[in-house]
Order: structure tokens, then sequence, then C-alpha cells
């Protein structure tokens, strides 16, 4: 689906990302995880045709992303970035609605069928509830959900998040994770997911990217990403990794440096 080689990008003269190189599968479910300023964001930015890089390519279904037209894009990736803003005070359904824009004739109603997929991702993101109030009355779980709902209603090859389990309680955490997993499972929805949650992210991803200084640290499985010695690297921490016996998933939580 993607194939980025030698990417190199950054702001101004700031380089963030340096010579990275990675594939990503169609179908596959990927974590990208990594400290505070590894460059994730500016990776998922870069996926999106957000931001261009000043060396290396991506290539999006072995085309050039660059030779895709804005439309054509918003028709095949959908994207959830952290400084997301709605640009009006609109309802929360007129807000999720904005999600079928590229597929929509200007100036036409919508129509029932596109009412149905508002109203399903409204449905599964458990924002249906909320559809006539303001987006700015909305606490941040809230708003969270109705972005996710919006970017469901696109109807993505592509779903690229950047924390998506931010401002939200643990039952939609899970709940959040349960639909991306069956977006990708039953739909063959490739995502690409920014993560600080591993222990979370680890029961649904197919592998792990890890970044460290705007460079490709590893990537692999769960089992072998989440691991004490590669975390502790990772992350300049002293952590306790081990599996969750039930699901043979792993799980990672940081110790207490003080006394």
């Amino acid at each position: 689906m993607f194939k980025v080689q030698n990417l190199t990008a950054g702001y101004g003269e700031t380089t963030v990302l340096s010579e990275l190189s990675f594939s990503v599968e169609k179908g596959e479910f990927v974590g990208i995880a990594g400290p505070n300023g590894a460059g994730k964001s500016t990776l998922l930015r870069l996926l999106a045709a957000f931001l261009q890089p000043t060396a290396g390519t991506i290539e999006l279904l072995d085309r050039p992303i660059s030779s895709y037209s804005r439309r054509q894009l918003a028709r095949l990736i959908a994207v959830i970035l952290q400084d997301f803003s709605c640009p009006y005070d609109f309802t929360v359904f007129d807000m999720v609605a904005m999600g079928r824009s590229p597929f929509l004739p200007r100036w036409k109603p919508l129509s029932a069928h596109n009412r149905t997929i508002i109203t399903d991702a409204m449905e599964m993101t458990d924002v249906a509830k909320l559809r006539h109030r303001s987006f700015f009355e909305l606490s941040g779980g809230e708003r969270q959900r109705a972005i996710i709902a919006k970017a469901l209603v696109q109807e993505p090859s592509v779903l690229l998040l950047d924390e998506p389990s931010t401002h939200l309680d643990l039952r939609h955490q899970v709940k959040i994770f349960d639909i991306l997993h069956c977006l990708n499972r039953q739909s063959n929805v490739t995502i690409a997911c920014v993560t600080h949650d591993l222990t979370l992210s680890a029961q649904y991803v197919d592998r792990f990217i890890l970044l460290s200084g705007g460079k490709l640290l590893a990537q692999g499985l769960p089992e072998h990403i989440v691991e004490k010695g590669l975390m502790e690297k990772l992350y300049t921490t002293p952590v306790y990794t081990g599996s969750i016996s039930e699901s043979h998933k792993p799980f990672i939580y940081p110790l207490r440096i003080s006394k």
C-alpha cells in the first residue's frame, strides 16, 4: 500500500525524519510508536501528503503520492490528527457529514444512502445521541469520537490516526480499537496508527514501527517489539514487560524512578 524509501523531512531548517525506509502492506494494521519528538506525527502528515519530504519518496499503490490530486487522496485516505479543529459552529451530524464531501456533487442535498452511512458511523462511535449538539459543546472524549466518525464516513481504503484513544475513557478506548480491528479485518482497510499506549494497541496491531530521533529503530510483531531491553532503549526509562495470560499479547508499564 505504502512504500517509503530514504525519507527525509522536517520544518524549515529543522530535520525531523532522516533516511527512513519501510513499507505497509495492503490490509495491514501498523502501530507507530516512539518517544515525544521522534517524528511520529510528522510521518503521518507525510503519508497523508499534507507535508512534502525534502528527500526520498513515498509511493501509494505503486504511484508517487505526489501524483494524486487532493480529491483522489480524500477518496482513498482518511486522516485523524491531534490538531483537528471544526471551522464553524456545526452540529455533530453536520461535522461528521463533512467526511462524505469527496463523494458528493456540489450543492446537492445528502441522499438517503449518504445519511445512512453517516448515521451508522455515529452509532458505531457512540455519538448518535449527540447529533444535534454543537461540536464546540462536547467534551474532549466526545469530540474525539465524533472526529473518528467523520473519518469512518469516508469509507477509506487507508486510515491514518494520531493517538485515536486520546481523551477517551477505558470503555471507549477499547471500543475505538475494536472498530478499527473490525474495519481492518472485515473491510481490509489499511491502518497506520500513532500510539503511546503499547499495551492496548499490541492487542490489535499486526506490527509495530518504532521511531527514535527521527530514525527507524526497529519494526516487528508486538511480542518481539514490546520487550524490556528494546523498550528501555526506546524510552530511556525503566519498564516492566510481560505477557497477558488470556491473549498472550505483551504488556508494558513504567517503573518508578525516584525512591
